[in-house]
């Protein structure tokens, strides 16, 4: 899931002005701009990093990190917390945010 979240954010973004970062993070939390339930308990924007190469039309990178989250794992008699490795997703600008 934590991956898949980092390659929706990447998608988004690369459609995306580079001020929209905010709203990049929403879609990977919570896969949508709603802001209602996350896609995983404890999981929050703080989880996530959004960084701008360069970017402009066609040209350019923006890099989407889910990191230091800690999955619950709860089994009869044994609840513990499991950090997840960081996922990055990486995508050449695109539209940008631009209407042609």
């Amino acid at each position: 899931i934590l991956l898949d979240a980092a390659r929706r954010g990447a998608r988004y973004a690369v459609l995306h002005k580079a001020a929209d970062m905010d709203d990049v993070k929403k879609i990977v939390v919570y896969g949508d701009l709603t802001e209602t339930t996350p896609l995983l308990e404890n999981f929050s924007t703080g989880n996530v990093d959004v960084v701008y190469d360069n970017f402009k039309l066609n040209s350019g990178t923006v890099r989407v990190s889910v990191h230091d989250y800690d999955f619950q794992l709860i089994l009869p008699l044994l609840v513990s917390s499991i950090r997840m490795p960081s996922y990055t997703t990486t995508l050449t600008g695109e539209s940008v945010g631009l209407i042609p």
